[in-house]
């Protein structure tokens, strides 16, 4: 049934998962299900692009938390790891709601451009070889680091790949292969 769903169904699940107003990051993960890849590659790759990742270190930590979370789910595809105080922290009812409200006018625009294209690239064993190759892509934006906005090409293919994991779009994940192939072609002619 996940597999079927599009981003707005997923919020609308997110939101019944809230059974008295108080919803922890770890009934959200459940929710979410395998899903939950896609957006905890999504925040590091963004703020690696972002302004923030050329503060010096900054993208080699993120690219530590690609790795982390990319591992974990060759790993185990069903559960990424999180610490417990993160995981049993309660959100509040007032904000859960303020923040699902904000991501369904988003999801339901991206609904009609992404998902449901190529399906067969978001179907078990793909997630894991876009994870491993996620490793190798956060692998090279150590070295990258050292020259200015040079980890965006390796951070851009993570950020489609999650993209393509999340909105279930086989189509964004052939993009993510195109930019990693030549972002790895380009890490490797650089260094």
């Amino acid at each position: 049934m996940e597999e079927e769903e599009n981003l707005t169904d997923l919020v609308r699940r997110l939101r019944d998962e809230a059974d008295d107003g108080q919803v922890t990051l770890d009934d959200a993960m459940k929710a979410i299900g395998s899903r939950a890849i896609g957006p905890l590659l999504f925040i590091p790759s963004l703020l690696a692009i972002s302004p923030i990742g050329e503060i010096p270190g900054m993208s080699i930590v993120l690219a530590s938390v690609i790795i982390l979370v990319a591992a974990q789910s060759i790993v185990s595809s069903d559960h990424i790891w999180l610490p417990e105080v993160l995981r049993k922290k309660k959100l509040p009812p007032d904000t859960w709601s303020a923040a699902l409200d904000k991501a369904e006018r988003w999801t339901k625009p991206l609904d009609r451009y992404f998902g449901r294209r190529l399906s067969t690239l978001v179907r078990p064993p793909i997630p894991s070889l876009i994870a491993a190759v996620c490793i190798v892509l956060a692998a090279a934006i150590v070295p990258l680091a050292l020259i200015p906005f040079a980890v965006a090409a390796p951070a851009g293919a993570v950020l489609l790949f999650s993209i393509g994991l999340v909105t279930r779009d086989g189509l964004v994940i052939v993009c993510g292969g195109a930019v990693a192939v030549a972002a790895i072609v380009w890490a490797a002619s650089t260094l």
